[in-house]
């Protein structure tokens, strides 16, 4: 959902300012916000239960291959869950901004901003923790190949 080419969702921006978000809710028109808010209640509530179920399961997948059981490496499948958390704080953030709008609350949109901020973050770490299970599963699987030729 865009407005204008230079007006993305709060949600996939790399944090924003309580001005820059009731702006964009301004922008939006009622119309628009009335989409966005069933948007975030709706697609955006599933979305993270998605990708962190699925995350979850890779890492842990990969990782208990690569790692030893008790190793603090093998806990890092739970990184997806903060993701999710912080996800859900903003997506709680942006309901309340346009369930109150016109009426601005600076302190909302501020916290909403922090999660998007922790969301984004975090979020890098996330694909790198599977890119890096990804790759010693398959570098385990190569050398085993190797070895047998």
């Amino acid at each position: 959902m865009k407005v204008e080419p230079a007006l993305d969702p709060l949600d996939i921006r790399f944090g924003f300012t309580p001005g820059e978000a009731y702006a964009y809710l301004l922008a939006l028109g009622e119309n628009g916000r009335q989409v966005y808010w069933w948007t975030e209640l709706l697609a955006d509530s599933l979305y993270p239960i998605v990708y962190t179920a699925s995350s979850v399961l890779l890492i842990s997948c990969f990782f208990e291959r690569l790692f030893p059981v008790g190793s603090i490496w093998r806990k890092l499948n739970l990184l997806p869950l903060m993701v999710m958390l912080a996800d859900y704080l903003e997506n709680i953030g942006i309901l309340t901004m346009l369930s109150g709008f016109p009426a601005q609350n600076e302190g909302i949109a501020q916290l909403a901003s922090i999660a998007n901020l922790v969301k984004w973050g975090l979020f890098p770490a996330l694909i790198m923790l599977i890119m890096i299970g990804m790759g010693g599963w398959l570098y385990s699987k190569l050398g085993r190949i190797g070895t047998r030729l």
